[in-house]
């Protein structure tokens, strides 16, 4: 994914959660601490790891939740509260706790509703509650 592509799909994030009453606050230095956003909504404070990806896998999407090039680390509720993942083709997000992630990558599949990530799709209650 190119370095514009990610950028698009962070303002998108932004311009979503503005759009649903929650406020996303971004670090003035990327200093690689494991997230791009910081949400607020009623008190609440989450860390954002935006991720996008347009990579099939069969009937699903694969979904990188890792840091770095050569060696990949797992991000960790060390670095973050959640995965928003976008599914570009698709313009769904998935809103991911990181604590239910186990893997550098992961697989959404938007049309299964009984995947084991099927009730993140969209849940973007979870920044809110």
């Amino acid at each position: 994914m190119s370095k514009s592509t990610g950028v698009a799909s962070e303002l998108l994030f932004r311009y979503e959660c503005i759009k649903k009453g929650i406020v996303p606050s971004i670090p003035d230095v990327d200093d690689g601490a494991g997230f791009d956003v910081i949400t607020s909504h009623e008190n609440k404070l989450c860390k954002i790891q935006i991720k996008s990806t347009n990579t099939k896998e069969n009937t699903g999407y694969r979904v990188s939740c890792s840091k770095g090039s050569s060696t990949k680390k797992r991000y960790t509720k060390d670095h973050c509260d959640f995965i928003a993942a976008y599914i570009i083709e698709r313009k769904i997000w998935f809103i991911i706790p990181i604590d239910k992630i186990k893997s550098i990558n992961i697989n959404v599949y938007p049309d299964k509703i009984n995947h084991r990530y099927s009730k993140y799709n969209s849940a973007w209650h979870l920044l809110a509650s």
